[in-house]
């Protein structure tokens, strides 16, 4: 007896006990001693056409629980002859030598699925069904918040590039670390080109640096900020100008009021530590709370931690 049929038999097996168990639990519904009412339904419905093995953690489900996706294998009875295949809404997707881990993925409002496949030694994306490719490689797929928009990292002939909605970007020498503002209009990502750093946002590029950051857009997506490093010193980047030098700054700090109207981060300078909120200062300290500056949700007010001769405080507006 094949597999397939044995896997067959075991699940019409296990439902069939299901189905007996729940009619014991529900037969007295109804008769006074049970909870009246209740009735038990039970309706097939067609997951998409039987593959030999399916790959459980790949299952996505939409919120709603109406939409769904996996990865199943087509077994050969060779593992290195094995096909991969998506199904998405029970349909099945074309075959591939291998799919990438971690997908299929759905976006944000789970209107649209995106995964990467591998065929003959090349890499694909796909789209809402739509194959790109094949390329030498793939970065991984990022959709934007109103999941209007997506966007990859592509490499080909060794040289890298975005391709935004479709679209093949600027080749570089690496590229990657994209990110969408929150509404989705705007889009940023991290290039290399020689020994030298660049931001790309919207498509332009900024200065080149030894290093920077990844970039945080505002929560209204009408700012941008990043850390970058020049000659053994870091400083910020708002909105394509340079902020003030430090010995350090934790780029991990980077944040955004509510509003999106001011920036703050930590910074250090030889032994001390300080917060620097719109390129304003504050005092310095022996330390600053590792998790940097909280605002209030009102945009308006600030706090943070700090520590001076081995004693912590909070300093709400500039005030210990």
């Amino acid at each position: 007896m094949s597999h397939r049929k044995k896997d067959i038999r075991k699940i019409n097996f296990i439902i069939l006990i299901l189905v007996i168990v729940l009619g014991v639990i529900f037969s007295d519904c109804g008769s006074g001693n049970g909870v009246k009412g209740i009735r038990l339904k039970i309706k097939e419905i067609p997951r998409g056409e039987w593959v030999h093995r399916v790959i459980p953690l790949s299952l996505v489900v939409s919120s709603d629980g109406r939409r769904y996706a996996y990865l199943a294998v087509k077994e050969s009875g060779s593992p290195l002859n094995d096909k991969y295949v998506v199904v998405v809404d029970g349909v099945k997707s074309k075959e591939y030598d291998f799919i990438e881990k971690g997908y299929p993925v759905l976006s944000p409002d789970d209107s649209r699925y995106a995964y990467m496949g591998v065929r003959d030694g090349r890499y694909f994306v796909v789209i809402d069904g739509v194959e790109y490719g094949g390329y030498d490689y793939t970065g991984s797929i990022a959709f934007s918040s109103d999941s209007r928009r997506y966007a990859y990292v592509a490499v080909q002939d060794d040289k890298s590039f975005v391709v935004l909605d479709g679209v093949k970007g600027k080749e570089y020498d690496r590229a990657g670390n994209i990110v969408f503002s929150p509404d989705g209009r705007r889009y940023a990502y991290i290039a290399v080109r020689g020994d030298k750093y660049l931001a790309v946002v919207d498509g332009v590029e900024e200065k080149e640096y030894d290093v920077i950051s990844d970039i945080v857009f505002s929560p209204d997506g009408k700012r941008y900020v990043y850390t970058a490093g020049r000659d053994g010193k870091d400083f910020i980047v708002v909105d394509g100008v340079e902020g003030k030098e430090y010995d350090w700054i934790d780029e991990l700090s980077l944040a955004f009021s509510p509003d999106g109207s001011r920036y703050a981060y930590r910074a250090g300078r030889g032994k001390n530590f300080l917060v620097v909120i719109e390129g304003v200062e504050e005092k310095e300290y022996d330390g600053i709370g590792e998790y940097g500056v909280v605002f209030s949700t009102d945009s308006r007010r600030y706090a943070y931690t700090a520590e001076r001769d081995g004693k912590w405080f909070v300093v709400i507006d500039g005030v210990e």
